[in-house]
C-alpha cells in the first residue's frame, strides 16, 4: 500500500515515468546487418510518433531508467528496448553510432554523441533504447 501511494505521489508531483515497449528488441552481434534491423526498427518508430522529441539512450535496467526524474519531467511517454546484449561496449558503440546518425534532426533531443553515462546491470543484459 505504501509504495502505491509513494508511486500515485511521484506520478503526481514529478510527472508519469514513459511506458516501456519491448516490441523491437533485438539482441546479437552489433553487425551491419543488425545494425539494418535497429535503423528499421528506429525508423517505423519516429514515423509513428512524428514531430515528437525523441532521444537514445543506454541502461542495464529499464525500469530504473525511467523512474529518473528527467524522464518524468520530460514530455517522454514511451521507452522503445532497441537493443539488448551482455556485452555493454555493444550498447554503448550503437548508442554512439544512432546519436550521431540523428543528430542533425530537430526533435533529436541528444546533447552529445559521446555515450558518458555509466551503466550498471541488473539482469546480466545492457539496452539500447529510445524514448519519445
Amino acid at each position: 500500500m505504501l509504495g502505491t501511494i509513494r508511486s500515485w505521489w511521484r506520478d503526481l508531483s514529478i510527472g508519469v515515468a514513459p511506458e516501456v515497449i519491448n516490441e523491437y528488441l533485438l539482441s546479437g552481434n552489433p553487425n551491419a546487418q543488425m545494425k539494418r534491423e535497429i535503423t528499421k526498427n528506429i525508423n517505423i518508430i519516429l514515423s509513428e510518433n512524428k514531430r515528437k522529441h525523441y532521444k537514445f539512450g543506454k541502461t542495464g535496467h529499464a525500469l530504473t531508467r525511467i523512474d529518473y526524474d528527467d524522464y518524468r519531467k520530460a514530455s517522454y511517454t514511451k521507452m522503445y528496448l532497441l537493443y539488448m546484449s551482455p556485452i555493454a561496449n555493444f550498447v554503448e558503440f550503437l548508442e554512439k553510432y544512432y546519436a550521431t546518425k540523428y543528430y542533425a534532426n530537430k526533435y533529436n533531443k541528444n546533447v552529445d554523441v559521446n555515450s558518458l553515462g555509466l551503466m550498471k546491470s541488473r539482469d546480466g543484459n545492457y539496452y539500447l533504447y529510445l524514448v519519445v
